[in-house]
């Protein structure tokens, strides 16, 4: 019978009749519980890593991918598998999605080859939720085989993390705590999304004793909206030019568009289209059309080129970064952060500016 309620499922699948054993009801109970968890919270694509001490999460994984709850990619090589979820994540993103994809690994020594990834993620802002199956506690710090101090292994790169003791109930409790580690992800409060971890302990066996069916599947949960603060009025020399890094998105067009202002957009940056994106913008900084420009206009995260970074450390024009995160990119010091902003304008118009990059 397909289950279709946790409250509903728990009474069946813990009889001592059909399991015969607590423990594995527990770790298949709970494993599924937190699937349904967080595909209620638009969790939709997962990268799973084969392993003993997961295996729990990979049969809950498979029912849940038949039932077409998500989609499930296979990676033995978890240094891959980690980057696989970093890119699809930052996709969902440019895509104006900004729910994580998940990677999912066994325990010991796979964690730490995820920790290239998390900091990709870290440093760019992307979501991403590290789901790391472990020893229970009892075998911590007992040099028992595979047993690594996963709890913080990544330190300060993570957004939050949580570990979830081998028992932990598979009821509200987890939801909620799926709940508040999705939120920090995505940023959904702090406006600072990146990398989560949540670290679950498995006590053995880690086999389910029969088949879940996961029917339809769960509602989605309408996350809390942020109240937007109404910024200031920015106002931009007539001969602006408009950077857009990476994850910049349409908003970085839309204003070099409105503006006349050119666009010096990088591939990743969402933005590189239109009639006022540049394509050899890099050379162009080079030639003395650079020395006439009065502002820039950064949005996104700019890493790409030397002539932009040397652009935006210019201390003799206003360099003004808009940004709806605390982690704003000026690696010089020199750019004024605005936060959503109300209005941009320009002081005065150039005509001939654009046309001027153009014809370069």
């Amino acid at each position: 019978m397909p289950e279709t309620q946790p409250s509903e499922a728990q009474p069946s699948e813990t009889g001592p009749s059909e399991t015969g054993s607590a423990s594995e009801v527990e770790s298949a109970l709970r494993s599924r519980y937190l699937i349904r968890a967080l595909v209620s919270r638009r969790l939709r694509e997962v990268v799973y890593c084969p392993g003993s001490r997961d295996a729990p999460l990979g049969y809950a994984l498979a029912a849940a991918e038949q039932a077409g709850w998500l989609r499930v990619h296979v990676r033995l090589d978890e240094r891959t598998a980690g980057f696989m979820a970093l890119g699809l994540s930052r996709a969902a993103v440019l895509q104006g999605r900004s729910t994580p994809a998940a990677v999912v690994t066994t325990s010991g020594t796979a964690v730490a080859n995820l920790h290239p990834a998390v900091l990709e993620a870290d440093a760019a802002g992307v979501p991403l939720l590290l789901l790391t199956a472990d020893r229970p506690h009892e075998m911590w710090h007992t040099r028992a085989n595979q047993t690594t101090v996963q709890e913080g292994i990544f330190g300060s790169a993570t957004r939050f993390s949580a570990t979830l003791p081998a028992g932990y109930p598979a009821d509200s409790r987890l939801d909620g705590l799926v709940g508040r580690t999705m939120a920090a992800a995505t940023g959904e409060f702090s406006a600072d999304p990146g990398p989560v971890h949540l670290d679950v302990c498995f006590r053995d066996p880690l086999v389910p004793d029969r088949a879940w069916l996961p029917g339809q599947p769960p509602e989605v949960s309408t996350p809390a909206r942020r109240v937007e603060p109404v910024g200031p009025l920015v106002e931009m020399p007539a001969r602006s030019v408009v950077v857009a890094g990476d994850a910049a998105g349409g908003r970085a067009r839309e204003l070099s568009e409105e503006h006349g202002w050119p666009l010096l957009a990088e591939p990743s940056s969402g933005a590189r289209s239109g009639r006022t994106a540049l394509v050899d913008y890099q050379g162009l900084l080079s030639t003395s059309l650079a020395d006439d420009i009065e502002g820039v206009l950064v949005l996104g995260h700019p890493t790409l080129s030397r002539p932009v970074s040397r652009l935006l450390a210019r201390t003799d024009i206003p360099i003004t970064v808009i940004t709806d995160s605390p982690r704003w990119t000026d690696v010089a010091g020199v750019g004024r952060p605005v936060a959503a902003p109300g209005k941009i304008r320009a002081r005065g118009e150039d005509e001939s500016w654009l046309d001027r990059w153009h014809s370069a």
